[in-house]
């Protein structure tokens, strides 16, 4: 595990709180999940009359988006359900907002400048540029589109960011008083609460586009998402809040378990057989792409809820090794410990950025041609020897360099047992 010891300091959470430097190496291997979406889309390979064997499973690695969120939820929320459990100040506000800003905007903001200098933004996006930079895009249907339609999640990510103080502090007026069994009770049923509203919502609106083509009303559930009920909103944040609140839960479970000597049977599985629940998550992956609904979703409320619940425990199978014992070793913790992983773990956002950029301009100006070596795989090393290097830049010329500065002058938390009304807190 030496290479996780390796993860810079500009990712560490607050002072006081553990890291989970494996996360990050998930966080690359979901980047590759989504990269080879869309280098297989450059391709064509999704496009009427394609049929290669690999894209229904390439199909189905949109599971990297809960991956993602869920990684979001979990990192984040873990510090303020940690500091109200062990009785410690919850982060501050101010270096929150500060950590948010350093991590999410200049690197953004930086990509979308130099690629509308060169070699410009696909789409139509001249009138409408501000929303852009202001993290408005996957509001209005017709904004999101071109070169940095993947940027959807940001505005996501913002709604997330701005409510999770606000989701702390509810939580605690619900945990108020109680002992550390009360709190997680309370928190695990807000967070079930959160997860329960954004499947209803999401299924609200497949119910609502199917009753549209029943009634005749639309001839298919996409022309209703593309016209009575934008398709934006299965992507806004009350869509997707669902995929976070996983992250929630897990956060919730991590720091009530953290320091305790006996750890629940599924825990010491996970800790001691990493490779179980990823032998699980791909057995799910598979049944998904076997016996599941088809893809692109037919938007039925059944085949609907199917897929999400699977992609819900996938999401969960795959984080919780570098959650829980994420120090016992393995197989696969020892992968997610290499050196590579760990370093496009780290340089994720920006290869999150640029990819997109990368490959629409190898489609526009044509890959190598190796003969006998098929498209697809031209397309994606071609788009890789492009977004690695840009996303490096970005990360040691601006990202790291702004990150140093989101813990700056943050006073280092006060040990609980200062505290006895917090004491008293911290009995089961």
């Amino acid at each position: 595990m030496e290479a996780a010891a390796r993860v810079p300091d500009v990712v560490a959470p607050p002072p006081g709180h553990p890291r989970f430097p494996l996360v990050d190496s998930l966080r690359a291997l979901a980047f590759f999940m989504v990269f080879t979406i869309h280098a297989v889309a450059t391709a064509g390979v999704f496009l009427a009359g394609g049929n290669e064997w690999y894209a229904p499973y390439v199909a189905r690695m949109e599971v990297c988006l809960p991956i993602f969120f869920a990684i979001s939820g979990f990192l984040l929320y873990r510090p303020f359900v940690a500091a109200r459990l062990e009785g410690r100040p919850r982060p501050r506000l101010r270096a929150y907002a500060r950590a948010r800003v350093l991590r999410l905007v200049p690197a953004y903001w930086a990509v979308l400048t130099v690629v509308a200098v060169y070699p410009g933004i696909q789409g139509d996006w001249s009138e409408y540029w501000w929303g852009y930079y202001l993290f408005l895009q996957n509001y209005v249907p017709s904004w999101n589109q071109g070169t940095f339609l993947q940027t959807w999640s940001l505005t996501v990510e913002v709604a997330y960011y701005a409510l999770l103080p606000l989701f702390s502090v509810l939580a605690a007026r619900m945990a108020r008083g109680g002992t550390r069994r009360a709190t997680l009770r309370g928190e695990l049923l807000l967070v079930g609460g959160l997860y329960a509203t954004s499947v209803l919502f999401r299924l609200a609106l497949t119910l609502l586009g199917y009753e549209a083509t029943v009634r005749g009303v639309v001839s298919s559930p996409r022309e209703a998402f593309s016209g009575l009920l934008p398709g934006t909103l299965y992507s806004a944040f009350p869509a997707t809040s669902d995929w976070l609140a996983l992250g929630l839960g897990l956060a919730v479970v991590s720091a009530y378990l953290h320091g305790k000597p006996a750890q629940p049977r599924l825990v010491r599985i996970v800790r001691d057989h990493p490779g179980a629940p990823w032998a699980l998550a791909g057995a799910l992956f598979l049944a998904l792409v076997w016996f599941g609904p088809d893809f692109p979703e037919p938007f039925r409320p059944f085949s609907w809820f199917v897929t999400h619940a699977t992609y819900g425990a996938i999401t969960v199978l795959f984080l919780v090794p570098a959650i829980f014992g994420h120090t016992a070793g393995g197989a696969v913790r020892r992968l997610l410990a290499s050196r590579v992983l760990t370093w496009l773990g780290v340089v994720s956002y920006g290869l999150f950025l640029w990819h997109v950029v990368a490959l629409q301009e190898i489609r526009r100006r044509g890959a190598f041609e190796v003969p006998g070596v098929p498209r697809t795989v031209e397309i994606f090393i071609a788009g890789l020897a492009l977004a690695i290097p840009c996303a490096a830049a970005s990360y040691y010329l601006l990202e790291r360099p702004l990150l140093r500065l989101k813990h700056r002058s943050q006073k280092k938390p006060r040990p609980a047992g200062l505290d006895p009304a917090a004491q008293a807190r911290l009995s089961e």
